[in-house]
């Protein structure tokens, strides 16, 4: 979602958007030359955070090749790769020497300590916070 408006003849956008594909926009503003400038900010209050993983489900026709897939992945330099790729950070630390300096600068991507202290994990509420953030999100994006 993202609304923008026109001061002193320029034109600002502002939205909201996962970390990563923050990053991921950030490298194709400066790819493609527009001038475009980009910035992340987190509120004051914090913010949730969350993680990605890799999970093999107890019934998996075949758990042995997943389980080598897992293993070629965590490899340092081939999740170092996907990191590059997608700007989205990974856990594992032998991985650190071989993805771009930009990446592992950016705060969006890998957080400093003082923006961490401000990331909470977000807390399962229920069903009944589920409609109501659903009837919400209708109400915002139908206008009714």
């Amino acid at each position: 979602m993202t609304t923008g408006i026109t001061w002193r003849r320029r034109k600002y956008v502002w939205g909201v958007a996962w970390s990563s594909d923050y990053s991921v926009a950030q490298a194709r503003a400066r790819e493609d030359g527009t001038g475009a400038h980009l910035a992340f900010t987190l509120p004051k209050e914090g913010s949730n955070i969350t993680y990605n993983a890799f999970l093999i489900p107890a019934s998996a026709p075949h758990p042995d090749a997943a389980h080598k897939f897992l293993n070629f992945i965590l490899d340092p330099r081939v999740i170092a790769e996907i990191s590059n790729d997608i700007h989205y950070g990974n856990d594992n630390l032998a991985a650190r020497p071989f993805v771009k300096s930009e990446i592992l600068g950016d705060p969006a991507v890998y957080p400093p300590p003082e923006l961490r202290a401000r990331l909470y994990l977000p807390a399962e509420l229920g069903p009944d916070y589920d409609r109501l953030r659903t009837r919400a999100w209708t109400h915002i994006k139908t206008g009714q």
